[in-house]
């Protein structure tokens, strides 16, 4: 069962019926990890909450967004006014004010406000711009990090009003597909076929797996990016799929690799360690917290090193039925979310400190004072949660707009 979204409680006695939460971002069906993430919440088995979901935004499509993001607006700010709980989802650049702006807008209308941060640059984008940031998020009862790197990029960030914890993006648990190593050399790759997700690396190493594996496959499945797959043996593109379509590649595959450049913490990877298939991977973003013995982590780039990850993986069965088992097991283990300690020596400026507080809302320029976010390694020892869960963790707590602490709900 995936992980328990840290609401906000309402307090006792408003109501005997589950408390509305409704999320904002893309649709639970549109292309996309976000989508995904929404799908996953909407999925909760939660006694006291209902999920619902408003699409403020279609994926891919620019343009076409207006009218969803209008339409989320009008809603909030209508005679119905806006649910008791508002879950935002919000990325950098024009989803953080979209998103955010709908998110403020819940706050002012009464709403308890939780914001999920996503997106493979949402740290840089909060160190160039900290002033939006923290005018954006100052509405938020509860931001959620989805590791304890991007706690760190955005802590500094938050007033004392606003709970940080560190929650990662839920994932469902299907049957076991069986034992990976029993599945033929097939290796899955499901995301945007473009340099971020590392595609061209994973094309570059593949005639090294080839000459090592004379019968292994790689599967691309995933809408165009900028790289344009050439024909070579052994490599089917298949394009968009949708997520059931994944989850039948997964099980019939022996590995997952995913080569990024940049990443948070990719649905891909979650979905492939439930289906207990070993994964190779980047330690970008918070994917070393997530994978931790569960695959094999390359250097982002590197196309001999993700060739002899992927032999290896290919070569010894055994290996990847234990890798496999080892990260279901680890995404099946329980999940709660965790209050977030600052990972940065307390006698150091904080990123975003004084410093930074005196520059523009959005400057290219570089932060001043140590680096923002630090290392994902200094940070995991202040917060290392299970990633996904088939126990429900308790609820995070939120504060009132008098900034007094209200009890977890249970």
């Amino acid at each position: 069962m995936p992980t328990q979204p840290p609401v906000p409680t309402v307090p006792p006695g408003v109501a005997d019926a589950p408390t509305l939460v409704r999320h904002y971002g893309p649709g639970p069906d549109d292309p996309g990890g976000m989508s995904a993430v929404v799908a996953a919440y909407l999925a909760l088995p939660l006694p006291r909450h209902r999920m619902a979901s408003t699409a403020s935004y279609r994926p891919g499509a620019r343009a076409a967004s207006l009218a969803p993001f209008l339409g989320a607006l009008a809603r909030l700010l209508g005679p119905g006014g806006a649910p008791p709980v508002v879950h935002a989802h919000l990325s950098e650049g024009g989803s953080f004010l979209r998103e955010g702006g709908l998110a403020a807008v819940a706050g002012l209308r009464g709403a308890r406000v939780v914001v999920s941060l996503h997106g493979a640059d949402f740290a840089p984008f909060a160190a160039r711009c900290p002033r939006l940031v923290r005018a954006v998020l100052a509405r938020a009862d509860v931001v959620v990090a989805l590791g304890p790197a991007g706690a760190d990029a955005v802590a500094p960030l938050l007033g004392p009003r606003t709970r940080l914890a560190v929650v990662p993006n839920p994932v469902g648990l299907p049957p076991h597909p069986g034992p990976a190593g029993d599945r033929p050399e097939t290796v899955v790759f499901a995301g945007e076929v473009g340099r971020r997700k590392g595609v061209d690396v994973l094309l570059a190493a593949w005639p090294r797996v080839r000459a090592a594996r004379p019968g292994a496959r790689l599967v691309l499945a995933g809408p165009p990016g900028d790289v344009a797959p050439p024909p070579l043996p052994g490599v089917d593109v298949l394009g968009a799929r949708p997520r059931a379509a994944v989850g039948d590649l997964l099980a019939g595959a022996r590995a997952a690799v995913l080569p990024s450049r940049a990443e948070v913490l990719p649905v891909f990877l979650l979905e492939a360690m439930a289906a207990a298939r070993p994964v190779v991977a980047t330690p970008v973003g918070e994917v070393a917290h997530l994978v931790d013995g569960a695959g094999v982590l390359v250097r982002p780039g590197d196309p001999a090193a993700l060739a002899g990850a992927l032999v290896d993986v290919l070569t010894d069965p055994g290996l990847a039925t234990a890798r496999g088992e080892a990260g279901r097991r680890r995404v099946a283990g329980p999940t709660r979310p965790r209050p977030w300690r600052p990972s940065w020596p307390p006698s150091t400026t904080r990123p975003g400190g004084a410093a930074s507080r005196r520059r523009s809302p959005c400057s290219s320029a570089p932060a001043a004072g140590p680096p923002c976010p630090p290392t994902p390694a200094r940070a995991a020892d202040a917060c290392r949660p299970g990633w996904s869960a088939a126990t429900r963790p308790p609820a995070a707590t939120a504060r009132t707009r008098r900034g007094t602490p209200r009890s977890p709900s249970r």
